[in-house]
């Protein structure tokens, strides 16, 4: 608790431990440390860096820690920079009698953080899921498990349903985008009918022609590529920060090689309606002007 007597659960645990059961980065306590969330009621007032006085189970046992603010839901400190648990013992400082039960102040909570083999997906993971749970249950019917697997199971399925539609969606556009690119460059080339003859009639081949369309189309595919390429890249980074928060998003690797792949099947899709629409120019004679 802080001195004004708010209360918060602290899990204290070797942080290298805890980065290793985590799939995400997450804010770890260093020594004279503690992690709090921002939603925190304890030491709301504190921003990241202050050092507060904290109490724990008695007045007597008050630790002066830096605060750390984290976007998770638990406040988490290194062992050594908090008091131990207290051992149970009599009002007069002696031990405890043996077979006589223990206060429930002075039964340590204690939690065990699992983490799944990355292998294991769909009819595995559910039987492993399953294994955990018995053996909790026969170890002790009172302990409880919480797990994130459902919930992610459930998202995971919620962001492939949208992924779908909008993967259709995309070649709908796309179909439709590569009809207007030929149309527009069709008609572009038919305008430059005198054009493309004065050009013919200085002495530009058939091949020369052609290839000034297809060299103008990909100069402005590229930029329109690179172009789009960037504000889907940005605009896709909102969508994951609106979907699961800036501090999951942040560990989420830009999808690179799709990202190229959309960039040059663009550029060569507009190459390519470049290619077919100029074939007609190439006909084109000196008289034509």
């Amino acid at each position: 608790r802080d001195d004004d007597g708010r209360r918060t659960v602290l899990r204290v645990a070797d942080p290298s431990r805890v980065a290793q059961v985590m799939r995400r980065e997450v804010v770890l306590p260093g020594p004279g440390e503690i992690v709090l969330p921002e939603s925190s009621p304890v030491a709301a007032d504190a921003r990241d860096g202050d050092t507060v006085r904290f109490r724990f189970f008695t007045d007597d046992d008050g630790r002066d820690l830096v605060v750390r603010r984290s976007s998770d839901q638990w406040a988490l400190a290194a062992p050594g920079s908090v008091p131990d648990w207290p051992v149970a013992h009599l009002p007069d400082g002696s031990p405890w009698p043996e077979g006589q039960e223990i206060p429930q102040q002075f039964v340590p909570r204690t939690e065990q953080w699992l983490r799944m083999d990355d292998d294991l997906e769909g009819g595995s993971l559910e039987a492993a899921l399953d294994g955990v749970r018995s053996a909790v249950v026969d170890a002790d019917p009172s302990l409880a498990v919480t797990e994130t697997f459902a919930s992610r199971d459930q998202i995971a399925g919620s962001v492939r349903t949208v992924l779908t539609s909008s993967s259709l969606l995309l070649a709908v556009a796309v179909a439709l985008a590569l009809v207007g690119v030929v149309n527009t460059l069709t008609l572009a080339v038919r305008e430059r009918t005198r054009e493309i003859g004065l050009l013919r009639g200085v002495g530009v081949t058939r091949t020369g022609v052609w290839l000034m369309l297809v060299a103008e189309t990909a100069l402005v595919a590229a930029s329109a590529s690179a172009l789009g390429v960037v504000l889907g890249a940005a605009f896709g980074r909102l969508g994951a920060v609106a979907m699961v928060g800036a501090g999951i998003a942040g560990n989420i690797a830009p999808p690179v090689t799709d990202l190229i792949t959309v960039g040059v099947g663009g550029l060569g899709a507009a190459v390519l309606a470049a290619a077919v629409a100029s074939l007609g120019a190439v006909r084109t004679r000196a008289a034509g002007i």
